[in-house]
């Protein structure tokens, strides 16, 4: 293998690993919010294979691409904006969830949709804190030494990260 390719493969698999970890710490969010406050732990399957499956869309179609787009406008912006992107980003799955279950506006303030926001909100911070950690150990490969979406740099390949 070569290293462009070693690379290719480590930026991949960070980015899985980040979604995966970050639905993970988003749903224990949401249960230990369930349980500090009702005692019990109700519709843990409903939450967890709606949130999985709207966390799996959402990330690709959604939060790496807001991510990287803040990264090419602003390459200096820190892990802070990052986060808060990541967490604002969470109220699209809950949006979509309602929508599908045939829910109104009202619906928004549930408390089913408040357990989603938990689930998403934390979810998409913990992604955008290890997005901006994947970013600087493993920058995005290109021919070029540069990804022209997410790295400033100049016509050598230098970048300014």
């Amino acid at each position: 293998m070569t290293d462009q390719t070693n690379r290719s493969v480590a930026y991949l698999a960070c980015y899985f690993a980040a979604g995966v970890a970050s639905w993970a710490f988003g749903l224990a969010a949401c249960l230990s919010y369930l349980w500090i406050r009702t005692g019990r732990l109700n519709d843990v399957r409903f939450l967890v294979i709606w949130s999985f499956v709207a966390y799996g869309v959402s990330v690709p179609v959604l939060l790496l691409p807001c991510l990287a787009a803040l990264r090419s406008w602003r390459p200096s912006s820190g892990w802070t904006v990052c986060v808060a992107l990541g967490a604002l980003l969470g109220v699209i799955p809950t949006a979509a969830i309602i929508v599908y279950w045939g829910g109104g506006v009202r619906d928004f303030s549930s408390g089913g949709a408040r357990l989603f926001y938990v689930v998403f909100g934390a979810a998409g911070a913990t992604f955008g804190w290890i997005y901006v950690w994947c970013h600087k150990r493993y920058p995005p490969p290109s021919p070029r030494g540069f990804h022209p979406l997410i790295e400033v740099g100049d016509k050598n390949g230098n970048t300014t990260n």
